[in-house]
């Protein structure tokens, strides 16, 4: 019974910690299209990616192949879409989000829906959308 037990306990273990790593690399791979693109932007020249998610539908669906170009905070106005990272209470997270309002150099962003992430500084803005092509089904 004991060795049963733990064994069990052993192989849960493994499959936990497994489980783990895949959830980690998926979030890699996530991050990287971002770095990848703020990279780019940060050196002036536009960048293209393939966002995942449904935040932005249906301005941009899931695997639209969407143009972003270096921006500056007085180029941005209510209602663009814009590259930036957005810190949590746990973690930070680069993401696609709507401009909802805007104070000096700081914005408030969030999803099409309406859902509000809070003021972020300028500096955590990377690039604004300029085009944005359907995915061809």
């Amino acid at each position: 019974m004991w060795r049963a037990f733990r064994f069990r306990d052993v192989m849960q273990r493994i499959v936990a910690s497994h489980t783990f790593a895949r959830v980690i690399l998926l979030h890699m791979r996530k991050r990287k299209w971002a770095e990848e693109a703020i990279e780019k932007l940060q050196m002036g020249q536009t960048a293209q990616i393939r966002p995942e998610g449904h935040s932005m539908q249906p301005r941009i669906n899931s695997g639209d192949l969407v143009t972003l170009e270096p921006c500056s905070a007085h180029d941005l106005a209510i209602g663009d879409v814009v590259l930036a990272r957005i810190t949590g209470r746990r973690y930070s997270h680069l993401v696609l989000h709507l401009v909802q309002d805007r104070e000096m150099d700081r914005f408030l962003v969030g999803s099409r829906d309406g859902r509000t992430d809070g003021w972020i500084a300028a500096e955590n803005i990377f690039g604004r959308v300029t085009k944005v092509e359907r995915l061809k089904p």
